[in-house]
């Protein structure tokens, strides 16, 4: 039998919470190793459906937001103007698309183009989307070189897939496309776009739908603080938040020394 371990300590008392104690140290070491195992040195997946397509070095989600923004600035334009046929080498060009209607695991052939390489130019890398979330300004924390290249490789893309050499469709699409995403690269730029868009959360519309809205909540309280109140205010309010406020009406009637509410 086990000497009890509240008397004189045995070796087997002593050294039992030990091995516990070390067995609790190796877990996180133990759960790092057995997920690298099981990747078999391939990249952490990101939080995808499974139905998204998915490559080690490129990450679908970033790709999918510079999509939408390359659309929005450069693709649409360009077909409105005419622009039918794109030329070789050209990056933005929607047939070389990584995961141009990709399913699943995808394999990156020969002259296939990761988007998200170009996440800088578009402002949709993974850290700036972020931190667009949570509302953060890093527009302090500008990097000018970093801008600046970021800015040459625009105007580079923007040569190959809109050529100065080529029609006046060609150069009208170099023009509009450099002045809206080439020329924004710029730190004081970026600065005055984060500026802008911090007032417009403090503009009168969204100030006057805060005041409606506090409005509507005092006179739904008045409602429910007054007797009989709560009965008008049943399907408009939660149940509970009804109760709460009754019971907060108790509270200042029985310290006034008046009858509480009945029933509800």
């Amino acid at each position: 039998q086990a000497q009890a371990c509240g008397t004189a300590p045995s070796l087997r008392c002593v050294s039992e919470p030990m091995a516990v104690g070390k067995v609790l140290a190796l877990l996180p070491w133990l759960s790092s190793a057995s997920v690298g195992f099981l990747s078999s040195g391939t990249a952490p997946r990101e939080n995808l459906s499974s139905q998204d397509p998915w490559h080690s070095s490129c990450s679908f989600s970033v790709s999918k937001v510079v999509k939408e923004r390359l659309e929005e600035t450069v693709l649409r334009p360009a077909v409105e103007a005419g622009q039918s046929l794109w030329p070789a080498g050209c990056p933005f060009d929607p047939s070389t698309d990584l995961f141009a209607a990709a399913v699943g695991n995808v394999t990156r052939g020969a002259g296939q183009i990761c988007l998200a390489d170009y996440c800088d130019i578009f402002d949709a890398c993974e850290q700036k989307l972020g931190d667009e979330g949570a509302g953060l300004d890093h527009g302090e924390d500008c990097d000018a070189v970093s801008m600046a290249r970021s800015r040459r490789r625009c105007d580079q893309a923007m040569a190959k897939c809109f050529p100065l050499s080529g029609d006046r469709v060609s150069r009208s699409l170099h023009s509009k496309s450099s002045r809206q995403v080439c020329q924004l690269l710029d730190c004081r730029i970026r600065e005055h776009k984060n500026t802008a868009h911090h007032e417009d959360l403090f503009s009168l519309p969204s100030i006057l739908t805060l005041t409606v809205l506090l409005c509507v909540v005092a006179f739904a309280m008045m409602f429910i603080l007054v007797d009989g109140g709560e009965e008008f205010m049943q399907g408009f309010l939660p149940v509970q938040v009804i109760r709460n406020c009754i019971r907060a009406r108790d509270g200042l009637r029985s310290s006034a020394g008046l009858s509480r509410s009945k029933g509800f």
